[in-house]
């Protein structure tokens, strides 16, 4: 398994090397990093049952020293486990990320499967159509990578504009940052829900309190049926000195007629053990759900967590519907 991974890496990254220009004449000129993760995650579901979950994760980074301003990351994974209710047992390859990278001063481009940053909510991300959170899964981290190119060009220090362009969405984008904050305006067209999105991004300090506040949201218009609608989202973030860190996040969706508000805690109760805990109500028909989790650090580059999600309310409801989950999570960077 780890060498058909190896493999299928080295291949690629051969490919990638070439469209640089060429085979690299000398070893000096390569510059190579690599890096192996491993996370087994053991869950059990309160539709689905038990499960078992391994992800082998290769990834690797070229560049030329003749060229800094390039690079190539390609990132492979090999996920196998089984699952208890069918008692099957899977093994399968795939690309998480893999692109060409090109930053210089003015310009950046990024052209190949890649993780599209949009958005700037911490729970929920209504106009982020290329990689939207899920911060009711085991991994909200993990992202599924859209094949796109991607261009910003900077205005100046303190200003860009950026452009993507996938299979069946294409955005558009300008930011600044004024006073403290970063603000941003967005354009999203998406051919395969047949709808587009005119809308805005803001992340920064409030007054110099220490508090980070944020928001997005937009006009979401169907082009099938001509009707327009409105989601956002606006939330905070405080930092304590004695390490706690508390959010609340609220989410409004015109077009279900829906609220709800998330709130998020993080205390590290040692150097080695940190307890996160996120809460998330339905304003609209009360049920809600509780991911509480505990994560031990067992070495710089290994941790084990522990967690559950619990949810309450009808199944016709926001999350009555949902399954209670159990897991563990044991990660390590090699």
């Amino acid at each position: 398994m780890y060498m058909q991974l190896s493999k299928a890496i080295v291949i690629y990254t051969a490919f990638i090397a070439l469209l640089f220009g060429g085979p690299v004449s000398s070893s000096a000129e390569v510059d190579w990093n690599h890096s192996i993760e491993d996370t087994i995650i053991g869950y059990y579901d309160e539709d689905d049952g038990a499960g078992l979950r391994n992800r082998l994760r290769l990834k690797a980074v070229l560049g030329l020293t003749s060229h800094p301003a390039l690079s190539a990351v390609v990132i492979g994974d090999n996920v196998s486990g089984y699952l208890d209710e069918s008692a099957e047992v899977y093994n399968k390859m795939s690309l998480n990320r893999a692109y060409l990278r090109y930053a210089g001063v003015k310009h950046l481009w990024v052209v190949g499967k890649q993780r599209v940053p949009f958005g700037t909510g911490r729970v929920w991300n209504p106009i982020d159509l290329f990689n939207p959170i899920d911060s009711l899964s085991i991994e909200p981290e993990e992202r599924p990578g859209t094949e796109a190119v991607r261009y910003e060009y900077a205005l100046n220090e303190l200003s860009n504009i950026d452009c993507t362009l996938s299979r069946d969405k294409s955005s558009f984008r300008i930011k600044s940052f004024v006073g403290a904050m970063d603000i941003g305006l967005v354009g999203v067209l998406d051919t395969d829900m047949q709808r587009d999105i005119i809308g805005w991004e803001v992340a920064g300090e409030l007054f110099a309190t220490g508090m980070e506040i944020r928001s997005e949201g937009g006009r979401f218009h169907d082009r099938q049926s001509g009707e327009t609608h409105v989601e956002a989202i606006i939330g905070a973030e405080y930092g304590f000195v004695d390490s706690l860190t508390l959010l609340g996040e609220y989410f409004y969706n015109e077009d279900t007629n829906h609220d709800s508000l998330a709130l998020s805690a993080g205390y590290q109760l040692s150097m080695l053990w940190n307890l996160q805990v996120l809460a998330i109500t339905s304003m609209s028909d009360h049920s809600w759900g509780l991911a509480p989790g505990l994560h031990y650090s067992m070495a710089d580059d290994m941790t084990l967590s522990f967690g559950c999600f619990v949810y309450n309310g009808d199944d016709d409801e926001e999350y009555g519907g949902l399954a209670d989950r159990l897991y563990f999570r044991w990660f390590v960077n090699i």
